[in-house]
């Protein structure tokens, strides 16, 4: 998703992307390439990635603060005071500076009865509406051209055409992303 909304150019999937487990000519080969080499992912230790595993709600968030620190050069803004999640202590000291900064910035939730449920696979409607509100502050906002991008989409086809080096792979249908 990163490479794709960063319009990065996947078509060669002959490169090594450093994981014992992403070979050549897979269809995800040159972005997880492209991530890792960006700062993004760094694999699941032992020099694997793990390509066919469920992404955990933890993870999720390192990926998306290290694309906005590490790719984008930014920062995630306070947008609400985020409380410590009643299941703290199951977030991995690897993923509880992301998972705060993704909370504070209005990016993620919890589940319930304050908690975070940090090892649960993210569901594909968290996933979808993570990535919404992500899009919204941290993609669309940029300049393009010196323009601003307007969030508000009144028409697809000249939205697709104006940015179409960072979305134009994406499908539509009834103007929602797939």
């Amino acid at each position: 998703v990163f490479a794709n909304i960063s319009g990065v150019d996947t078509s060669n999937k002959n490169v090594n992307s450093g994981f014992s487990d992403v070979p050549k000519g897979k269809w995800y080969t040159a972005a997880v390439t492209w991530a890792a080499k960006n700062g993004i992912v760094n694999g699941v230790g032992g020099g694997r990635f793990d390509p066919n595993a469920k992404v955990t709600r933890e993870q999720m968030c390192v990926m998306i603060v290290n694309y906005i620190e590490n790719y984008q050069k930014r920062t995630l803004s306070v947008t609400t005071n985020a409380s410590t999640f009643a299941d703290d202590a199951k977030i991995a000291g690897w993923a509880k500076t992301a998972v705060y900064k993704c909370a504070k910035a209005g990016l993620v939730s919890g589940v319930g009865d304050g908690k975070f449920d940090p090892k649960a696979s993210a569901t594909r409607a968290q996933g979808a509406t993570i990535f919404t509100n992500l899009f919204k502050e941290y993609i669309l906002d940029e300049k393009v051209n010196n323009k601003s991008i307007v969030v508000l989409v009144d028409d697809l086809d000249d939205f697709m055409n104006y940015y179409k080096d960072g979305i134009a792979r994406w499908k539509f249908t009834n103007n929602k992303v797939l």
